[in-house]
Protein backbone atom coordinates (compact mmCIF):
# COMPACT_ATOMS: atom_id res chain seq x y z
CA UNK A 1 0.00 0.00 0.00
CA UNK A 2 2.80 2.43 0.86
CA UNK A 3 5.73 3.25 -1.35
CA UNK A 4 8.32 3.58 1.41
CA UNK A 5 10.54 5.80 -0.77
CA UNK A 6 7.77 8.32 -1.42
CA UNK A 7 7.39 11.63 0.37
CA UNK A 8 3.75 12.56 0.95
CA UNK A 9 2.37 16.08 0.52
CA UNK A 10 -0.03 17.71 2.97
CA UNK A 11 -2.93 16.92 0.64
CA UNK A 12 -1.92 13.28 0.27
CA UNK A 13 -1.38 12.91 4.03
CA UNK A 14 -4.79 14.44 4.77
CA UNK A 15 -6.45 12.14 2.23
CA UNK A 16 -4.75 9.10 3.77
CA UNK A 17 -6.14 10.10 7.19
CA UNK A 18 -9.58 10.95 5.72
CA UNK A 19 -9.40 14.48 7.11
CA UNK A 20 -9.32 17.95 5.59
CA UNK A 21 -6.04 19.79 5.01
CA UNK A 22 -7.17 22.31 7.63
CA UNK A 23 -7.61 19.55 10.22
CA UNK A 24 -4.17 18.23 9.26
CA UNK A 25 -2.65 21.66 9.99
CA UNK A 26 -4.54 21.86 13.29
CA UNK A 27 -3.32 18.43 14.41
CA UNK A 28 0.23 19.31 13.36
CA UNK A 29 0.10 22.54 15.38
CA UNK A 30 -1.09 20.59 18.45
CA UNK A 31 1.77 18.14 18.05
CA UNK A 32 -0.51 15.20 17.30
CA UNK A 33 1.19 14.33 14.01
CA UNK A 34 4.83 13.65 13.12
CA UNK A 35 6.87 16.66 12.07
CA UNK A 36 7.29 17.07 8.33
CA UNK A 37 10.44 17.91 6.42
CA UNK A 38 10.66 20.77 3.94
CA UNK A 39 11.51 20.03 0.33
CA UNK A 40 11.66 23.06 -1.94
CA UNK A 41 9.67 25.05 0.64
CA UNK A 42 6.88 22.44 0.69
CA UNK A 43 6.00 20.22 3.65
CA UNK A 44 6.51 16.50 3.09
CA UNK A 45 6.16 13.40 5.27
CA UNK A 46 7.98 10.12 5.02
CA UNK A 47 5.76 7.15 4.10
CA UNK A 48 6.63 5.48 7.41
CA UNK A 49 5.27 8.50 9.34
CA UNK A 50 2.06 8.46 7.28
CA UNK A 51 1.62 4.74 7.91
CA UNK A 52 2.26 5.16 11.64
CA UNK A 53 -0.25 8.03 11.87
CA UNK A 54 -2.91 5.93 10.15
CA UNK A 55 -2.28 2.99 12.49
CA UNK A 56 -2.10 5.13 15.65
CA UNK A 57 -4.93 4.20 18.04
CA UNK A 58 -7.50 6.95 18.51
CA UNK A 59 -7.72 8.42 22.02
CA UNK A 60 -10.94 9.51 23.62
Amino acid sequence: MFDMDKLYSSREFAEALSISPRTLRRLLTRGELPHPIKVGGQLRWYAEDVRDAINKPQEG
